[in-house]
């Protein structure tokens, strides 16, 4: 499936955390978000997951933060707003290579069995190394509980004996695996249109 990001970011002059203030800007419509390689650390996925929460872009479908530095606060931010969001019904979430660790993932398992993940037919999260076991179990162990129907493909990096039960959950769910393996920074830094695909041993199932 191909990606539905297609490198729309909006000015910097937009507050997106004050987006009633700006009746010109078409957030309300907004469907597809891509913030890919911007240097946003955690405070600016925190904003981002404010005008989310305060029903500012109900429409947005994709969204693309891959190569960012986010890390588990942003995580949590972004995946609790879309959990508690009455209107976004997330379609596609990209969040590869944000030094997310252990706990934004076990936080992002926690959230992801809500409603609002019900459309999530493509998931990135590779290149987030410090995921370890613990962090790859808690989300083999959320999609084994039937959480994001929809899902179709996703993207991980390779962990240990965890990546053979995830390998083994999403087998049975018939979703398309890709571990990826990669120096993640060098494909963000100047090359917002690359997207790694599965190297070496690494296999799509």
């Amino acid at each position: 499936a191909a990606c539905c990001c297609r490198c729309y970011s909006p000015p910097e002059y937009w507050p997106l955390s004050d987006a009633s203030a700006n009746t010109e800007v078409p957030l309300l419509v907004l469907s597809t978000l891509n913030l890919e390689a911007n240097g946003i650390s955690a405070l600016g996925a925190q904003a981002l997951a404010g005008a989310i929460g305060s029903s500012h872009l109900p429409a947005l479908r994709c969204l693309c933060m891959n190569g960012n530095n986010i890390s588990d606060g942003g995580m949590i931010a972004i995946a609790s707003a879309f959990a508690h969001s009455v209107e976004c019904q997330i379609e596609e979430l990209q969040l590869a290579d944000n030094s997310i660790g252990e706990t934004g993932f076990t936080e992002f398992a926690g959230l992801c069995g809500s409603t609002s993940f019900g459309a999530l037919s493509w998931l990135r999260l590779d290149g987030n190394h410090d995921a370890g076991d613990a962090g790859i179990r808690a989300l083999a162990c959320a999609l084994n509980d039937g959480t994001m129907p929809q899902l179709k493909t996703l993207h991980a990096s390779p962990h240990g004996l965890s990546s053979e039960g995830l390998h083994a959950v999403t087998s049975k769910r018939h979703i398309s695996l890709h571990f990826v393996a990669y120096e993640a920074k060098a494909f963000w830094q100047g090359i917002p249109e690359s997207r790694p695909s599965p190297t070496g041993g690494n296999t799509s199932f």
